[in-house]
């Protein structure tokens, strides 16, 4: 039903991974999804299928109970293919390295056509001053968010830690209280998107 991280998490459980630190994230239209269903009562025999006793839990945050919930869901389900990885490769680095993991969450929809939303890689034109390279009617908040998002860049590859002068503050990712660095029309700090799907995904596969 979705992607597993596994690969990822086995590396950090056996040491075999570079301890250096971390940013990553993923972008709110990033979409993946594998699942096949191709209507609500198929998604739903399938979880019930692969989640037996659990089913009812997990239907209740991937609900599919008519054609419009079960499009959301397996948008969310493509998102979280991105985002559940990205979370778990922070939350091992915080949790078997010594060095810090910052994790972003890139919501700004680059103007223009076609719109995809904020789709996989769209957040690479701001990283490094490279929207002179993409032919869009930019916005001065797309300048803004290229600035800002490029001092972050900068600032982690001479350091290791994307803040700065005149930055907002990017915290250190904790798996306690797990934040992320929203990039957007605003940037600012806000609660892991997806959470409690994110928490039930990781119970599930430690079956």
């Amino acid at each position: 039903m979705f992607k597993s991280p596994s690969g990822v998490r086995q590396a950090f459980e056996e040491g075999k991974f570079a301890d250096v630190p971390l940013l990553t994230g993923w972008n709110a239209d990033d979409q993946v999804s594998g699942n096949q269903a191709t209507s609500p009562a198929e998604f739903i025999a399938n979880a019930k299928k692969q989640y037996g006793g659990r089913a009812g839990e997990y239907l209740k945050l991937f609900p599919a109970g008519n054609e419009a919930e079960l499009q959301e869901t397996l948008k969310t389900i493509g998102v979280l293919g991105f985002g559940f990885q990205n979370y778990t490769w922070a939350r091992m680095q915080t949790e078997k390295g010594q060095n810090d993991a910052y994790l972003y969450y890139f919501t700004r929809v680059p103007p223009g056509e076609p719109n995809y939303g904020a789709f996989h890689s769209a957040e690479f034109s701001c990283a490094l001053h490279t929207l002179r390279k993409w032919n869009r009617p930019f916005e001065q908040a797309d300048y803004d968010l290229e600035k800002t998002m490029s001092d972050y860049w900068v600032n982690f590859v001479k350091t290791g830690n994307p803040n700065g002068d005149g930055l907002p503050e990017w915290p250190v990712f904790d798996p306690a209280n797990p934040l992320v660095l929203e990039l957007g029309a605003e940037v600012k700090t806000r609660a892991l998107p997806y959470w409690e799907q994110m928490k039930l995904m990781e119970e599930l596969q430690k079956k």
